[in-house]
């Protein structure tokens, strides 16, 4: 289990989250103190499990760093799971894009048209805040800084999924299987992405009426963390649990969004004036 020490408002939530579940792991062997509420969390029981042999039984220093996939091409586990977080994050990106800003998507990309430079610490005009959301998030995780590239053929690595990928603290014993590894690893990656995505529709929420956007990230992909534990062996018998707290990510999984009067027609002035030379 891993909470960052800087976020140290999370300490009561931490404390929270780890007796929740503990009393799922061992139901009764741990007294909850008083003080501590409730925190919601997810649970979700790994279908993966590793091979072991008395032959090879498989101690945390064997470890092998290379993994064969099912179509024959060898990958080391790292890579393993990083093309693992591409898939879900691609799929989690369409999301968004078709259940929640199905209406606004005119708006993402007729700003994004706009936006072809360099955008961080520069400042513009607000304008559609669902727009402005859903480009911050997408520069956030692919590590662009030229909202106009989104809308391109990616043939780049995506930096920002990268960086939280690599600097991620191994979140299960070196032993273990890589599809566990893997799969252990889409979740927390989820529920990060999941959690920023609300983030910044919050923040665009606030931001545009101010009608001042400041392009600057004020966290990076390193810094998107949650709450996680981590149980189970790996093995039919005892599976790999991912815990996760279950935020509200109200955004995220939200209806589509209704565009209001006049929408569309105030969203063409606005962008208009992102053409102009900052200055």
């Amino acid at each position: 289990m891993h909470v960052a020490f800087a976020d140290a408002e999370l300490g009561s939530h931490f404390a929270s989250f780890i007796a929740q579940v503990l009393q799922n792991v061992a139901p009764g062997r741990y007294q909850k103190h008083e003080g501590l509420r409730f925190e919601p969390i997810e649970r979700h029981r790994c279908g993966c499990c590793a091979k072991v042999s008395w032959r090879n039984d498989c101690r945390p220093d064997q470890d092998s760093d290379a993994f064969v996939t099912t179509d024959g091409k060898q990958l080391t586990v790292s890579d393993y799971c990083y093309d693992s977080l591409l898939d879900t994050y691609k799929a989690l990106r369409r999301r968004p894009w078709r259940r929640v800003l199905q209406r606004h998507q005119r708006c993402i990309a007729s700003a994004a048209t706009q936006l072809g430079r360099h955008m961080r610490g520069a400042h513009t005009v607000g304008f559609c805040p669902h727009a402005l959301a859903f480009i911050q998030w997408r520069m956030l995780w692919e590590g662009s800084g030229t909202p106009l590239y989104l809308l391109r053929r990616q043939h780049k690595e995506l930096f920002g999924i990268l960086g939280w990928h690599l600097a991620r603290p191994a979140p299960s014993p070196p032993h273990w299987s890589a599809p566990t590894k893997a799969w252990i690893t889409r979740h927390l990656f989820a529920s990060a992405v999941i959690d920023s995505f609300d983030r910044l529709v919050r923040w665009a929420e606030q931001v545009v009426p101010t009608n001042l956007v400041p392009w600057e990230q004020p966290t990076s992909p390193v810094d998107q963390n949650c709450l996680w534990a981590v149980a189970g062996n790996d093995c039919h018998d005892a599976p790999a649990v991912v815990y996760l707290h279950a935020g509200p990510r109200i955004r995220f999984g939200a209806p589509q969004a209704v565009l209001p009067g006049g929408h569309w027609e105030t969203q063409q002035r606005q962008i208009a004036q992102l053409r102009r030379p900052e200055p």
